[in-house]
């Protein structure tokens, strides 16, 4: 779960990098918590998020030592995020 809890602050903190208006946070935030509810549904990636493109997926990537990482589907975009310590 942490690792989900981190993967989510990291997809946030992007979104504000960005100047993400606190209205597209909060949807970002409600298609999260709907993808946390139904695993068929995707996590969207931020940048396209943010882009109008709610359908875009994360897609999972192989371990680097504590660092996960993921892939856009639609923008082929990178994300990482450590492990969080314990």
């Amino acid at each position: 779960m942490k690792m989900l809890e981190t993967m989510y602050k990291t997809m946030i903190a992007r979104l504000k990098q960005f100047d993400a208006s606190q209205e597209v946070i909060d949807d970002y935030t409600t298609h999260w918590n709907d993808a946390m509810k139904n695993p068929g549904k995707p996590i969207p990636c931020p940048d396209c998020f943010r882009k109008g493109n709610k359908d875009s997926r994360l897609e999972p990537l192989p371990r680097n030592g504590n660092t996960e990482n993921v892939k856009c589907k639609s923008c082929k975009e990178y994300f990482s995020y450590e492990e969080p310590a314990i």
